[in-house]
């Protein structure tokens, strides 16, 4: 029989999140071999998985009041249409930055990336050198005001070149990102209870399992 859920919280505490990004990136590279390839595209974001707790908090409208407590996924997903899978992920509190999350799931990616596809808020100079120095293309969501000036940063120069020369190309590639949305959407419908424990350390073991049971899921697809 199962063992207690108090049995299973005792233990998980044992679990680090680097042992199931390793066990993320070992169904990567069983999910590429079932495929026959050699590299990838991927798109990047981070979604929230609400807690059964609550926290403080202030706005300047309604003053104080509390909230559900939410862990952060941020992950690199490949931007396949036919049944995608997680690339790396790592889970976080709710108050980390996105962009600072980015360079150690690039450092994670243990397969070759052709393109990576991100939004506004990774927009920077560095994460796109970080994206042409993995070998892959950065395609992220540019301001409007945004300068091709490298200062330092190449990759910089040659993505908002890109992106002036000829939009809707460019566009073309970015609008891919949508496919993690999807995805992100289509975990929490299937996996929709809230993250139960009350140990922060257990809570992102707990969110950082439901990219495992994707990939699981996702690799029985593609052998099916």
């Amino acid at each position: 029989h199962l063992p207690a859920k108090s049995t299973v919280q005792s233990h998980v505490i044992d679990i680090s999140q680097e042992y199931i990004q390793r066990l993320i990136g070992l169904i990567v590279l069983i999910m590429m071999n079932v495929q026959g390839r050699s590299a990838v595209n991927a798109a990047g974001d981070s979604t929230g998985f609400s807690t059964n707790m609550y926290g403080r908090w202030y706005t300047a409208k309604y003053g104080d009041g509390s909230r559900r407590q939410y862990i952060k996924l941020h992950a690199l997903i490949s931007a396949d249409t036919d049944m995608p899978f997680f690339l790396t992920a790592v889970a976080t509190p709710s108050n980390v930055s996105d962009t600072k999350q980015l360079e150690p799931m690039i450092g994670m990616l243990n397969v070759n990336v052709s393109e990576v596809y991100l939004d506004k808020g990774y927009l920077s100079r560095s994460n796109a050198q970080l994206i042409a120095d993995r070998g892959a293309v950065p395609y992220i969501a540019i301001k409007s005001n945004a300068r091709p000036r490298s200062l330092g940063y190449p990759a910089w120069y040659g993505m908002v070149r890109m992106w002036k020369d000829d939009r809707d190309g460019y566009d073309e590639h970015y609008n891919r990102r949508s496919i993690i949305e999807g995805i992100f959407s289509a975990v929490k419908r299937i996996m929709n209870q809230p993250v139960r424990s009350k140990v922060q350390h257990n809570q992102e073991v707990e969110v950082m399992c439901r990219p495992v049971i994707w990939n699981i899921t996702s690799l029985m697809y593609h052998i099916a």
